[in-house]
């Protein structure tokens, strides 16, 4: 039947967790149905010894690439290009699996058909050791195929659809060419963008699987670090962009998904703004930046700038009165509670 799942690992400078993460691949009970593809991305540290040493000891699952540096991107298309499995996910390296779960997850995919199949993450605080499930809705219908239309048109299920939580079928990502920036952070909005839209089914399991690790300050996802790098949001922001207003003239799509891509285009813009004007305690920059988007959306995507002007004004005025991404977090946090 062939292996049932490629996990592809990007991994650049990650000595100190790959271990963790690819000791819960090493069981015997993977042999036949998982591969692991290990993407060294061009690392300085001992990474690709490490990755090395699995594959030796454990070849029946472990592959190791071993790449210039390429970014997340890259690491993500290398490992889509070598996957021999029938399913296809990312793990990154600093990031494990359950390992009796994930036996679980490759039972359900045996009798899977899905272009996409969703389970569960669980966040792991990387210092206090706290831990948060990112639980399915309740009203989730699981274990059986559901049309992606029906998904879609639910903005509170667009928390589940997230790169730690999905494998897609490889000949479907295959066929739309699924490509993802290179020498760029942020791209995981792009790649669940770019399966999610064209996807036509998908099958929810109610299975803890992705142990995904937080709160470290070197992590893209800090603010200090959404600011850094706020010339890589806006690539991934642009071609979010791009590729939303294609949705609008492509004949193959439904009248769902192409509302389903620019709505998730939107919410890539309401981060866009909040780190401009929020996050960067330059506030000069940030409302220049700000103001460097909304040009942006005015002559190139000016159907999209009605649907943020709101949340521009907002951030702009919270960003007036001091709020920085702590406070912010407060305030949605409140918010969240009172709703």
């Amino acid at each position: 039947m062939g292996k049932l799942l490629t996990i592809g690992v990007p991994a650049y400078n990650v000595e100190d967790y790959l271990e963790q993460s690819l000791d819960s691949y090493a069981d015997q009970r993977f042999f036949g149905s998982l591969e692991v593809i290990v993407v060294n991305d061009g690392s300085s540290d001992r990474t690709s010894e490490i990755a090395h040493a699995y594959a030796q000891r454990w070849p029946q699952v472990f592959r190791v690439i071993d790449k210039q540096n390429g970014g997340h991107g890259s690491a993500v298309n290398a490992a889509l290009d070598a996957a021999e499995g029938r399913y296809y996910r990312v793990v990154d390296g600093d990031d494990w699996m359950l390992t009796d779960n994930l036996a679980r997850l490759l039972d359900c995919l045996a009798y899977c058909t899905s272009d996409l199949v969703v389970d569960v993450k669980r966040e792991v605080h990387s210092v206090t050791g706290e831990t948060v499930l990112d639980a399915l809705p309740v009203d989730v219908e699981t274990g059986h195929e559901l049309p992606f239309e029906q998904i879609a048109k639910r903005s509170e299920l667009y928390a589940n659809l997230m790169i730690h939580d999905i494998s897609v079928r490889v000949d479907f990502a295959r066929s739309h060419d699924v490509r993802l920036l290179e020498k760029c952070f942020y791209v995981d909005y792009e790649y669940v963008l770019k399966l999610t839209v064209p996807a036509r089914t998908i099958t929810f399991f109610n299975l803890e699987t992705y142990q995904y690790r937080v709160g470290n300050v070197s992590q893209s996802i800090s603010s200090a670090n959404y600011v850094k790098r706020y010339e890589n949001h806006d690539r991934v922001v642009r071609e979010v962009l791009r590729f939303a207003d294609a949705c609008r003239n492509d004949p193959h799509l439904e009248e769902t998904a192409v509302a389903y891509a620019q709505q998730r285009a939107v919410y890539i813009l309401y981060t866009h703004f909040n780190i401009a004007l929020i996050f960067d305690r330059n506030r000069k920059r940030g409302r220049q930046r700000a103001r460097a988007t909304r040009r942006m959306l005015r002559s190139e995507y000016p159907y999209f700038w009605p649907l943020v002007r709101k949340r521009y004004l907002q951030a702009y005025v919270l960003g007036l009165l001091g709020f920085d991404a702590a406070r912010l977090d407060r305030l949605m946090g409140h918010a969240r509670r009172d709703a």
